[in-house]
């Protein structure tokens, strides 16, 4: 028994029968404001981590949030060890993964360029020969990530979507893939990792039409029996749509006004 009681709560949240445990740890990535973002105290902040909390509230399941790099994000949860929000569908996810029916978030990705260098944009096809920002490890729906896989486009990872604009903003890519629709851009702008390239530095616009409208949800690896838990939290993702809870938390992040 003593040997049980210094294992990891991570490990012992994977053990058989362990599904009912108060605490659960879940990651994110810690870039991608105003979804989810590590604050200036290092605390986790955003509209997933808020709708975390809603569901911690509606199930008395309790959350700790361990935001980090997707790319590490991505390998601890695939190993069991964490529970991972904000997070797309794949075929290949989907053999490892147990996923919320519910979907926590509707993200829509879409493309921001230079002011002034737009250009025409209705499919995925027309992104051949152009140079993209992405997010590292991270996904831009199936259409998108097959045109990834093929090469129709060459694409440049980056851990925070700031340095990326500042590279669209040299000159050196031509896109960048942006999570959370105008209210993400603005978000990235007003981040202090984002610096500006100095005075009269080009703005950015965003295309009308975007890559996906892709929705996000909460996943635990298969090997961690979290299926009773995912089942609690459809109930509480169901409830939170349906009475305005969840939409109000959304609207507190996409509505509010860009900083002078």
């Amino acid at each position: 028994m003593a040997l049980l009681l210094t294992l990891p709560l991570t490990l012992l949240l994977g053990l058989p029968g362990a599904c009912s445990a108060d605490e659960v740890v879940v990651t994110a990535n810690d870039s991608r404001p105003p979804k989810m973002y590590l604050d200036g105290e290092g605390r986790p902040r955003g509209i997933l981590v808020d709708i975390l909390r809603y569901i911690e509230r509606e199930t008395g399941h309790k959350f700790t949030v361990d935001l980090k790099p997707f790319a590490r994000a991505l390998n601890d949860a695939t190993k069991g060890q964490e529970g991972i929000m904000a997070f797309s569908k794949t075929p290949e996810r989907m053999e490892i993964f147990d996923y919320s029916k519910e979907v926590m978030f509707w993200d829509e990705l879409v493309l921001v360029v230079r002011k002034g260098s737009e250009f025409p944009f209705e499919k995925i096809e027309d992104l051949r020969g152009k140079r993209v920002g992405v997010p590292t490890a991270g996904s831009g729906g199936a259409e998108f990530d097959k045109a990834v896989k093929d090469g129709l486009f060459t694409t440049m990872g980056g851990t925070h979507p700031a340095n990326q604009l500042g590279m669209l903003s040299s000159g050196r890519l031509d896109a960048v893939l942006v999570s959370a629709g105008k209210a993400g851009l603005s978000a990235i702008l007003e981040s202090p990792q984002y610096v500006p390239a100095g005075i009269g530095a080009p703005q950015f616009s965003i295309l009308p039409k975007p890559v996906a409208s892709d929705p996000n949800h909460l996943a635990f690896a298969k090997t961690m029996n979290r299926k009773a838990l995912l089942n609690d939290v459809d109930k509480a993702l169901r409830k939170g749509y349906e009475s305005g809870a969840i939409p109000a938390i959304i609207a507190g992040y996409t509505t509010r006004p860009r900083k002078p």
